[in-house]
Parts: structure tokens; sequence; C-alpha cells
């Protein structure tokens, strides 16, 4: 690609990216490309033309907390159909979507109730992610938990979106992302999430426990009918929390779930 920068450029432009609307992250590590599409695992995955084509690989390509970047290209689509059927380890390396609308890369729960999403490692960052529990073909109702992040501290979902069921529909996500009590200092913003049809318990759940700290919860539309609350807090409370600038809307009218936005304990 010819620029008039001495040194050419780090990443390319691509379509309605993140962070300034050109997809670049700025990144101390390696750069690795997933592309459902066109691209395959056997390739190395440095630049668009040798994309790998599954997250997974990608994941196996990066050095944890060395700032390593995973793009993930407009179009991209995968499935998970089993408990951490994809299963992210690794620490201190960020995963970004670049698109939006139709083209914002996607990561469909299919199969069994028990499918997730699982990520263990710490300080990992997701902008521009979207995970769906409702529309593909192959999927299932009542999967107890999309996005399960069951360790590590320091986890960022910046401009996600999340899809736990849609109008009228019968496949319905029970839990969109989940904290557990080992996590501290996550910060979920400027994420969307919709389940409107009755079924789905909460979008966000948070495992509170002594060591829970410093979580922030900053600038998300949240709709849904949600049986239990838009967001919940469990077990017990989590200590210098920030939550703010959210808009949170439950149409629910169950008796333990009625119009609750936010359920703390």
């Amino acid at each position: 690609m010819a620029t008039n920068f001495p040194s050419g450029l780090k990443a390319p432009f691509f379509e309605g990216g993140t962070d300034g609307g050109n997809g670049v992250f700025p990144n101390a590590g390696k750069t690795f490309y997933v592309d459902s599409a066109n691209g395959s695992d056997g390739n190395d995955g440095t630049t668009t033309d040798k994309a790998v084509a599954t997250l997974a690989q990608a994941h196996s390509l990066v050095t944890t907390n060395k700032g390593d970047v995973i793009y993930l290209l407009p179009g991209h689509s995968e499935t998970y159909a089993s408990a951490a059927a994809i299963s992210l380890t690794k620490s201190g390396f960020s995963v970004i979507g670049i698109g939006t609308g139709t083209r914002r890369p996607v990561f469909y729960a299919i199969t069994a109730t028990t499918a997730t999403f699982a990520i263990s490692g710490s300080n990992v960052t997701f902008k521009n992610v979207k995970f769906d529990g409702a529309t593909h073909a192959s999927g299932i109702d009542a999967v107890a938990v999309m996005v399960d992040v069951t360790a590590g501290d320091g986890h960022v979902f910046d401009g996600c979106y999340f899809v736990q069921s849609v109008a009228g529909g019968t496949v319905i996500a029970l839990i969109g992302l989940r904290f557990a009590a080992a996590c501290d200092e996550a910060t979920v913003a400027n994420c969307t999430a919709i389940s409107p049809t009755l079924k789905a318990t909460q979008w966000l759940q948070v495992v509170g426990s002594a060591a829970s700290e410093r979580h922030k919860i900053q600038n998300n539309y949240v709709f849904g009918n949600y049986l239990v609350a838009c967001v919940n807090n469990i077990t017990s409370g989590i200590r210098q929390a920030s939550v703010k600038g959210n808009v949170l809307v439950n149409t629910s009218s169950r008796s333990n779930g009625s119009g609750i936005m936010m359920r703390l304990h």
C-alpha cells in the first residue's frame, strides 16, 4: 500500500472500524488477522492476505502480555457449540472487530445450552465484537451464558453488541455476559444489549465476593424483557464500582424482575 509516510502504515485502513473510524488500533506487539470467508488456519495470520480462519488459531499465535492485537475482518463469523468451545486462556492482548452493522464480526452460540465463549486470562480487551445467542439457524433455546469470564483481572468489553433474543423469536440466551467472583477491575463500556422476548434472566451478571473490586459499567444501552434485571450483582457486593451513564430498560412485568434495571447485594 503506497503512502506518503516513509515507513508506511502498520495496519491497513478498513471499512467502518473503531478508534476514529479507520480500524487501526495502536499496539506494541504483533498484529494478526482473522477472516472466516477468505482465511485459512494454515496461514500465519500476519497480513490480511494471509489471514487465519478462526479466533482460536489467532489466539494460538498470540504471546501473553506483549500487547498483541487480533483483528477480526469485516463479515467474520464463527459459531461455538459446547462449553468453552472458544477458550481464550492467554493474557494481555486485544480482539478488535472491524465493520459495522451486518459486517460487524459475530460469534454465535448454537446447538447446546452449555455453549460458552470462555475467557480465563487477564487484561483481554474486546472492541466492536458481536455475540449472538438468538438468530443463527442452528441456535438453541436457553443457552445458559453466552460469554463467560471465569478468571482474570482487567478485562474490557468496549462497544460490543449482545443479542439474547429478537422480537417474536423462540431462541433466547439467558445471560449475555458473566464475570466470576475471581475477576477484578473489569470494564464494560459503550456496549449494546437487546433481548425483547421474555425469558432471558439478565444481560450482565457480576458474581460478587470480598475480593471483587473496581469494576466499571459505563455508557451502555440495554433493552430487554429480563426476568431478574438488566445488570445483576449476585452473592455479595462489589467494592469501589463505578456505574454511570447507562441506559437500562427492563420491560418485564414478572414479579421477580418487574422493571428492575439493576440488582445489587
